[in-house]
């Protein structure tokens, strides 16, 4: 028989596999409470094992690290470009405001009535 919980063949004519059982035991269910078994599940003549990628062989890693190298290099040669064209707008913005020279941060008001 199929155990509900698993999936796993279970031994004679038990609902569920040993497993299942041992971990069943260790939280107990009062009498009486309902309880929700899953629907039997179809089961597949092998089930397929998830996909791994092959090993790549050290060609194919030098490959691989040289793109990788290459992106880099491209990353970090636009962030230099970014970084400067950002520092030349803040240096022209600097050099574009009216800042007095040192010591002449004052106005001589020459329109003053003298009355």
């Amino acid at each position: 028989m199929v155990c509900l919980k698993c999936g796993r063949d279970a031994a004679g004519e038990q609902v569920f596999c040993d497993s299942c059982l041992s971990i069943m035991e260790e939280s107990p269910v009062k009498p009486g409470t309902p309880v929700l078994l899953p629907s039997p599940k179809k089961q597949t003549a092998a089930k397929k094992a998830p996909h791994r990628k092959r090993a790549l062989s050290p060609e194919e890693q030098v490959i691989h690290l040289r793109k990788a190298l290459r992106r880099m290099y491209l990353c970090v040669g636009v962030l230099i470009v970014v970084l400067g064209m950002a520092t030349a707008l803040l240096v022209y913005e600097i050099l574009q405001k009216d800042v007095p020279a040192i010591g002449q941060n004052y106005t001589i008001d020459t329109t003053m009535n003298t009355e």
